[in-house]
């Protein structure tokens, strides 16, 4: 449940919030994971792309009942434009260079739907075969990327303008460092009006890494669950965690992985050992 509500501050003055409460005890990690780290990352490094997070807890009427607040923001119903938000995603992505050098964040991960065996052998064929194949040679042969700061889930539904400025605004990240292509795995799924005209916009700002080939399937790891760069859900399993009725999201992940298994059956061919080796 989203709500706002209003408060008067000690120096008399009044404040407007917003407020999401979770009364599924299994969602108390997408809770945490908006305030403890994403949504103070993003509007730490830049505060007018994001609203300022304030607090979270539990009620103490009934502590399996989540709720967490930000600063409230007058936003438009309408997703920003192609030519807007992907510049400001780009400057995030320049900005955001993980400060030790490292991937992931240390956050808790959601997994609903149990276990699925033909997943679980995708998963297998992934890790060994498709993967090394698309993002081994980002690090090796002279190419080199750095972990960056992503939303994490950025579709429709998590990205506004502000009407005070009219300058995208983003909210309820999932975020970590990650390689920045990672960011526009939504963006690749029709299903979702941000769509492949705002990655063509986002490479006029930043460019597509080495080899630029592979760029086109990079996006379909990203998409089906980000298993390159954080070895559990990702967006389309993300939302697949979210809706615990409906397989539908499973399904198009599994899907996904098929197609990269069956396109890359012979894994990585190169001369290259994973880095550091």
């Amino acid at each position: 449940m989203d709500s706002t509500t209003g408060a008067v501050l000690s120096n008399g003055s009044y404040a407007r919030y917003f407020m999401k409460v979770c009364f599924s005890s299994h969602n108390k990690g997408g809770i945490h994971r908006e305030n403890t780290n994403p949504m103070k990352a993003i509007h730490g490094l830049m505060p007018d792309f994001a609203p300022e997070p304030v607090n979270f807890g539990k009620y103490a009427s009934d502590p399996e009942i989540c709720f967490f607040i930000m600063k409230f923001v007058d936003m438009t119903d309408e997703i920003p434009e192609a030519d807007s938000l992907p510049e400001k995603v780009a400057e995030m992505h320049r900005k955001g260079i993980s400060p030790n050098g490292k991937y992931g964040f240390h956050v808790p991960e959601l997994q609903i739907h149990g276990e699925d065996k033909e997943m679980q052998e995708l998963f297998k064929n992934m890790v060994e075969k498709a993967i090394p194949r698309l993002l081994r040679p980002l690090e090796t042969g002279g190419n080199n990327i750095k972990p960056r700061l992503v939303h994490g889930n950025l579709w429709d539904g998590n990205a506004r303008s502000n009407i005070m400025t009219d300058k995208p605004i983003i909210y309820d990240a999932s975020s970590m460092y990650a390689h920045n292509e990672f960011e526009l795995g939504p963006w690749n799924l029709p299903r979702y009006q941000i769509f492949r005209r705002y990655i063509r916009e986002y490479q006029r700002h930043f460019e597509r890494s080495e080899p630029k080939e592979d760029f086109e399937n990079r996006p379909t790891i990203a998409g089906n669950g980000g298993v390159a760069y954080i070895i559990y859900s990702r967006h389309t399993i993300t939302s697949s965690a979210a809706y615990l009725n409906n397989l539908r999201y499973r399904e198009t992940a599994i899907r996904d992985m098929r197609y990269l298994v069956e396109k890359y059956p012979n894994g990585y061919e190169g001369e290259h050992g994973r880095k550091g080796d």
